[in-house]
């Protein structure tokens, strides 16, 4: 399944902004794990990269977020909504695709949004 924390903590990073190595990313953990998620940020559309895992290493760098990852990080960045959205992706136990994804969290930050509102 797919670390949700892992996704964001990434999307987070990239968006720092300047050129990204693979050994960049060395302080999240396994290299297994960040090597499939960059493959898979890549290939949502998520991130600018030219970084291969397949057939080998290509030695590419991951460049920084496309215009679907800024908006997709905008929606996920604040830290009480993602407790929500992470909570309810992990209670879901499900590994969903970025599609799915940005649904659920667009629903989630828009009834927390909608919730602010004041009675009147």
């Amino acid at each position: 399944m797919r670390d949700y924390n892992l996704m964001r903590n990434m999307l987070v990073f990239i968006s720092n902004g300047g050129e990204r190595a693979l050994n960049d990313f060395c302080h999240f953990g396994d290299v297994h794990s960040v090597r499939e998620e960059l493959s898979r940020l890549r290939g949502e559309g998520l991130i600018d990269s030219d970084m291969s895992f397949e057939p080998e290493f290509n030695g590419g760098k991951v460049n920084g977020l496309t215009a679907e990852g800024k908006a997709f990080l905008r929606d996920i960045e604040n830290d009480r909504v993602w407790e929500l959205i992470r909570k309810t992706l992990e209670d879901s136990g499900l590994d969903i695709s970025y599609p799915l994804l940005k649904k659920v969290c667009e629903t989630i930050v828009e009834r927390y949004v909608m919730s602010k509102i004041p009675k009147i």
